[in-house]
């Protein structure tokens, strides 16, 4: 069984312009040790159909790119977790694992910003929806991490929900959605999508449930399943204001900007 997968993303070249390349990370083949000596990362050694990769997301931070792979215990993880990979090297950078709950299914979105600051810090969002949970690693893109609270370091969760909910299920930074010029994030979980806004300190976290200190500056709700895929589809309408496409195992949304808080109810445009 082989597995490909390609995806787009910007690098810089030697004169710090930004260029848009289309690559395939790697060529995963079960059960094998053989790598493509045409590609630049090749992970490979995974025994059965349950290691295969989760997901997969990509950035360039100053000249180095790096591919992070969410994996459910394979590839020598004792847990769920994240791969942090840099381009040409078949060596994780960075882990972070879930060793206590393999059925916190941590991993399984992972995603890629910056913050809104002078360095424009590094952001790796991990969602891990089995227990409701997203972690967020700022600035931090080498070292060994556990999410375990038994382990004398770990990481805490920087927004959490109920376990029902599945908070986590997908993570996306989408952009400047609301024009204040820093980039917002977005949080699906089943049936509801929580978008967070980066104000002057970062991003706020806490509890995405909590009406006492309301965390998300946008919570959507009426979709149809889990939401899957959260993808800023630009300006659509035309109206300055970007767009986002949301889908579920089973229906595809088209969510018009114009960045009203606390929204209830998603308008469904079918499959």
């Amino acid at each position: 069984m082989v597995g490909k997968v390609a995806f787009s993303y910007k690098v810089k070249d030697d004169n710090d312009n930004l260029s848009t390349t289309v690559w395939i990370p790697s060529d995963v083949l079960i059960g094998s040790s053989q790598c493509l000596s045409s590609v630049d990362v090749c992970l490979s050694g995974f025994k059965t159909d349950t290691d295969w990769p989760l997901a997969l997301a990509s950035a360039t931070f100053g000249k180095d790119t790096y591919v992070g792979v969410g994996f459910s215990g394979g590839t020598g993880l004792t847990g769920p977790g994240l791969a942090l990979y840099q381009i040409n090297s078949t060596t994780a950078a960075l882990t972070l694992t879930d060793k206590a709950d393999s059925a916190s299914a941590l991993g399984a979105s992972v995603a890629f910003g910056t913050l809104s600051d002078e360095k424009e810090t590094s952001l790796v969002l991990v969602g891990a929806p089995g227990t409701g949970s997203v972690y967020m690693l700022e600035g931090r893109l080498s070292g060994t991490l556990s999410v375990d609270v038994e382990q004398d370091v770990y990481y805490e969760p920087v927004w959490t929900s109920t376990a029902a909910n599945n908070a986590g299920s997908s993570v996306a930074f989408i952009g400047d959605i609301d024009l204040d010029g820093d980039e917002e994030l977005a949080i699906g979980g089943d049936g509801v999508l929580w978008i967070i806004a980066q104000g002057e300190s970062g991003f706020l976290g806490g509890n995405l449930d909590s009406t006492d200190q309301p965390i998300a500056s946008g919570k959507i709700t009426g979709f149809k399943g889990i939401i899957r895929h959260i993808v800023n589809a630009g300006d659509v309408d035309g109206d300055t204001f970007s767009d986002l496409l949301i889908s579920t195992d089973s229906t595809t949304y088209l969510l018009y900007g114009g960045y009203k808080p606390a929204q209830e109810g998603a308008s469904d445009t079918g499959n």
